[in-house]
């Protein structure tokens, strides 16, 4: 039996939202499962459910549901566990936040000691690291044509408090543009601190994580990439970043570190990629490992106290494109600006030292 013109287009209609429905079912399974979609997938996905369960989409808007798929999301390859296992992901709204207690804490006395510092070995692999720490570096720092240091941001937006009052005020929000009050100010204090030694260093500003957050990484690498195409012999690259520990419920931990003059400063922390796994393998990360080891102990020979535990595990963190590659955490998102500035300055004079010690 024929139909007509009118049924016919009920019947696709219904046929048409019936797979919208299910293209729907399949992608909010699929993301809470967390698989790595791109971009403009994960868009059609949110505008399938917006226009085919609208009450589900409006539901998910308001408790930031979907907000968290789109902004926190990180990237499987890149970004997984980008910060410490305690990273915490702070809306862009602020309106559910109570006030958090901070929890000051000095790093620093666990896991393996090698020399005057200790490492958290997060491999499962055994790894001799006096070996590597005996694997000294050289650098030549006469070349002023050639800089020594590269500092960039993958998370350019992480932010710091503004004032030590022992909590996290309500409506904190950890992430912010302002290049005065994020991570960025700490690389400019630290990017100072090595010119005024005389050290010659690039300090570059790109957003990577904003609008999104996912895919960071990656953009960094595109950053860093152009940066190692004019200047392949550049020594130190550092990825600068503020971690983030501790919860809601026990409170914001801050990692401190009692300079001169009676000043709190934020503890910095080294992280190194290891390239033991197949899946993650690039040659030079024992090199990195023997810049990172090298740093620490310099750091700990200037300013004893200064450095939480150095971490190596499974990861890459765009380490895998050059040699002298290393991400330093600078405090958390419970210290204050100027304590992570301090820091920075000292960072800057360590690496100074650091590099006129192995000097060829």
């Amino acid at each position: 039996m024929l139909c007509t013109k009118s049924q016919f287009l009920k019947i696709s209609t219904s046929i048409f939202y019936s797979l919208i429905i299910l293209f729907s079912i399949f992608s909010v399974t699929f993301k809470l499962y967390k698989l790595n979609w791109p971009s403009l997938l994960n868009k059609f996905c949110c505008f399938a459910v917006k226009m085919s369960v609208p009450e589900v989409y409006e539901t998910g808007k308001k408790n930031n549901f979907l907000d968290k798929f789109e902004n926190c999301e990180q990237d499987e390859k890149y970004e997984k566990n980008s910060q410490s296992e305690n990273k915490s992901c702070f809306s862009s709204s602020s309106e559910n936040f109570t006030s958090y207690k901070i929890l000051e804490t000095q790093f620093g006395k666990s896991g393996t000691k090698c020399s005057n510092f200790y490492i958290k070995n997060k491999t499962g692999r055994e790894i001799n690291f006096d070996k590597y720490l005996n694997k000294k570096p050289k650098f030549s720092i006469k070349n002023k044509k050639v800089p020594l240091v590269l500092i960039y941001h993958t998370h350019t937006s992480e932010g710091y408090m503004e004032k030590d009052n022992g909590v996290v005020p309500k409506g904190f929000n950890a992430r912010t543009q302002d290049n005065d009050k994020n991570i960025v100010a700490v690389g400019k204090k630290l990017a100072e601190t090595l010119k005024k030694s005389g050290i010659s260093v690039i300090h570059d500003t790109t957003v990577h994580d904003f609008p999104s957050y996912n895919g960071a990484y990656k953009r960094s690498a595109a950053t860093v990439k152009k940066y190692i195409n004019k200047y392949p012999k550049i020594p130190i690259v550092i990825d600068l970043h503020r971690d983030s520990i501790g919860d809601d419920k026990t409170g914001r931990i801050k990692p401190v570190f009692h300079a001169k003059n009676n000043k709190k400063a934020a503890q910095i922390m080294l992280v190194c990629g290891c390239g033991i796994d197949k899946s993650l393998k690039f040659s030079h990360w024992e090199k990195n490992l023997s810049l990172a080891l090298n740093l620490q102990n310099v750091c700990e020979e200037k300013f004893p106290g200064l450095t939480r535990e150095l971490i190596i595990k499974n990861v890459v963190y765009n380490q895998n494109m050059t040699s002298g590659a290393i991400l330093i955490e600078v405090g958390s998102d419970a210290n204050t600006l100027e304590e992570s500035k301090l820091a920075a300055q000292m960072l800057g004079e360590s690496i100074f030292y650091f590099l006129k010690k192995f000097a060829k």
